[in-house]
């Protein structure tokens, strides 16, 4: 729902507007548009297109006498013109529910399910049941307002019964428990019953009282709802008709309550309508406040058949109330909501009971019969030529931005293509007998590498090694005069024992050789055994140090 917004009755002979702002999660009411009577006489064999005819010409005529500031409605349509059913299935399954649901209302309605639109609300109840009202509204009526919006250029918030637009009205402390609206105007008489402030069942009562008070509001001066209800309750004579179409009601109204009450002291009760404060509670039972108003009823000669029933329902009533005179007896809570507006206003029909104030339950109610999505949705279908445009200039924008981006990687491919070649040539240089390619080639040139390193590091651990046999063997090797002549044979290095081998040409340069020997570190001052014998090469000698 937008921020403003009319919400208009579409009763066929009451017709009437109110003009209301969404603030917040409240409703404010702005304007009230007066209600408009249209003569319907109907002889009984007229078609639904017949009757749709009528109403067209009617709220065209509405329209035309009215300046609407705003193109955005939610439409009320009266509970008497939609089918109201309550199911209840042994499963709490949402989705099976949903499934099952259309051939259980085939079996339900008269006629064609095709014919009607419907919509349901399923609420959970104990011992794993489940319950789903569901209102059926004629597809003729209904794709009627739509088409009507569409020719005016109107937008459709919603489309609800007026049992549904009253149950929203309910106040917060009345959502405790089994309650009762019952609404007696001048376009329509239900009954709702409510549990939870949950709409579980509604009983629509046709009755005459708007041909009655059309006729009274065409032929007298009065023309005002509420010194009309005032007449009555002084009990004018010539309002005799209408007074009898009303204790009809009540009695309907108290068989309807008796068959759905168990216990009294456990409900609410409340009136609404221009007529509720013309009924009062008492005994358990609905009853007519006029003055000497079940008198003047038996006498009149109007409404035969409605005053047998009446009587009828009053004897059945007299007995349960007889039954029970012993009882100290709780009656139900019971409120009246009948409009008390200033004169100057003709509260005749349904929204003469909105308030000036109420909670916002018109957002994507569930049992509306037509939404138009949210704001935006709605948005998306005033501009879409505006909004084809953009989307069309975005597309233009996107494409040459992935035709911008496709050539790019176009290039960075050719580019890529390119470096590949030249690599290739390059690892032919480098490996001319390999057929590798480029991945296969670096991962061999990295093994190379890498082996080459190690080859590098251990030369040069090589080269930086302390290589101390080999430094003894060279100093020994100094000791040896090169004009001597010896051979050195055998050599013994070990922890604990230095030995040597070999031939020399002299005593005296065996004692040079021995003397010299001292002069490493680790052989000074230990003690030298020397052996030698003479031999044809010379003096063979054995040379031992003890370390």
């Amino acid at each position: 729902m937008d921020k403003r917004t009319y919400v208009l009755s579409t009763h066929p002979g009451c017709i009437e507007a109110n003009y209301v702002e969404k603030r917040g999660a409240e409703i404010n009411l702005l304007t009230r548009l007066d209600s408009q009577f249209f003569l319907l006489k109907e002889n009984g064999t007229e078609t639904e297109a017949a009757i749709l005819e009528k109403f067209d010409k009617n709220i065209n005529d509405y329209v035309d006498s009215n300046s609407f500031k705003d193109n955005r409605f939610v439409f009320l349509l009266p509970s008497e013109e939609v089918t109201f059913r309550t199911l209840v299935f042994p499963f709490q399954d949402i989705r099976k529910i949903k499934q099952v649901l259309p051939f259980e209302l085939g079996n339900e309605i008269l006629g064609h399910l095709e014919d009607y639109h419907y919509t349901y609300q399923i609420k959970l109840a104990d011992y794993g049941q489940a319950k789903a009202l569901i209102q059926l509204v004629s597809k003729a009526k209904r794709n009627f307002l739509v088409d009507f919006c569409t020719k005016k250029g109107w937008e459709i918030q919603g489309v609800l019964s007026s049992a549904s637009f009253l149950a929203g009205l309910l106040p917060h402390d009345w959502k405790v428990g089994k309650c009762f609206q019952v609404y007696v105007g001048v376009d329509e008489c239900f009954v709702s019953a409510l549990y939870e402030g949950d709409l579980m069942t509604v009983k629509s009562f046709p009755n005459r009282i708007l041909e009655v008070v059309e006729n009274h509001y065409n032929q007298s001066e009065e023309q005002n709802a509420v010194a009309l209800k005032e007449k009555l309750s002084d009990n004018t004579e010539n309002l005799k008709p209408v007074k009898n179409e009303l204790a009809w009601l009540s009695s309907q109204i108290n068989l309807f309550l008796k068959s759905n009450i168990e216990d009294y002291s456990t409900v609410s009760i409340s009136f609404h309508g221009v007529f509720a404060g013309l009924f009062d509670w008492q005994n358990q039972k609905v009853l007519l406040k006029t003055k000497q108003a079940d008198q003047q009823i038996l006498e009149g000669a109007d409404s035969q058949t409605s005053l047998k029933q009446f009587q009828s329902s009053k004897t059945v009533e007299s007995k349960v109330i007889d039954t029970q005179q012993a009882l100290d007896v709780v009656d139900s809570k019971f409120r009246i909501r009948g409009t008390n507006e200033p004169s100057d206003r003709n509260p005749w029909g349904i929204l003469g009971d909105m308030p000036k104030r109420f909670p916002n339950f018109l957002d994507r109610h569930a049992l509306s019969h037509f939404s138009q999505g949210t704001p935006i949705q709605r948005f998306a279908r005033q501009n879409r030529l505006g909004l084809a445009a953009i989307i069309l200039l975005s597309m233009i924008f996107l494409g040459s931005l992935g035709g911008n981006i496709f050539l790019q990687i176009k290039i960075k491919q050719q580019l890529i293509t390119h470096l590949d070649r030249q690599l290739q040539q390059q690892i032919l240089q480098i490996l001319p007998n390999s057929a590798l390619q480029a991945d296969q080639a670096i991962s061999h040139l990295k093994n190379l590498i890498t082996k080459r390193k190690q080859a590098l590091n251990l030369s040069r651990n090589f080269t930086d090694r302390d290589y101390v046999s080999l430094k003894f063997l060279e100093s020994l090797t100094n000791l040896m005069k090169p004009d001597t002549k010896s051979i050195l044979e055998r050599i013994e290095f070990s922890s604990d024992r230095f030995s040597m081998n070999g031939a020399i040409d002299s005593y005296e340069n065996l004692q040079k050789l021995k003397s010299k020997l001292q002069i490493f570190p680790k052989f000074k001052e230990k003690r030298i055994i020397e052996s030698n014998r003479k031999s044809q090469d010379g003096i063979l000698y054995r040379i031992t140090i003890d370390l």
